[in-house]
């Protein structure tokens, strides 16, 4: 009996071990980060009332951006990035104090346990990845559906999001915009 307490105790605690060296396999190897943010809600919302005959080019790139998992397909569809520089008005370049942060929440991690939430994402938040000047990774975010869609990376990313990968996100990008006193309702 003693044995096989001793054994199992053994067995156990070799399990737990080999669970906390696991390392995380980050998506992206990166020495940049741009954060683009649209928060508009009166432009988002001015895109459903139209007429959809009536929208523009400009409006249909958009929606594709703002919308769209598979969008882009690959880093050569200049008209995504060219489109992201005037659509989504908020670019920050991320200091490198946030890189480790950003690093290990764009890991990939063994959690199953995928919430999903019955919303149509609206990503609002996209981050590109460069490495030496050039574009490796897009990440686009919708943080309120809690869904996300990648570029550029050959990581399970089916997982990302079970682990408080969102809300570590968001302290994140609170850190890259922080709320200025001019954006905080005076009303209340």
């Amino acid at each position: 009996m003693k044995k096989t307490t001793l054994l199992l105790l053994l067995l156990f605690m070799a399990s737990c071990t080999k669970t906390k060296s696991e390392k995380l396999v980050p998506f992206f190897k990166f020495d940049e980060v741009i954060h683009y943010q649209i928060d508009d809600e009166d432009s988002i919302s001015k895109l459903f009332q139209e007429n959809k005959d009536e929208r523009t080019e400009s409006d249909k790139e958009f929606l594709k951006i703002l919308m769209e998992y598979n969008y882009p397909l690959s880093f050569f569809e200049s008209s995504f990035f060219n489109s992201l520089e005037k659509l989504y008005p908020k670019k920050n370049q991320v200091s490198t104090s946030l890189f480790p942060e950003l690093s290990k929440i764009f890991s990939q991690n063994n959690v199953s346990t995928n919430v999903e939430y019955a919303c149509e994402p609206f990503f609002r938040d996209i981050f590109i990845f460069k490495n030496n000047n050039k574009i490796i990774g897009v990440a686009k975010i919708c943080l309120e559906c809690g869904k996300s869609s990648f570029l550029g990376t050959n990581g399970d990313t089916q997982n990302f999001g079970s682990n408080g990968e969102f809300e570590k996100l968001k302290k994140v990008i609170e850190k890259i915009n922080p709320v200025s006193s001019n954006d905080i309702d005076e009303t209340n």
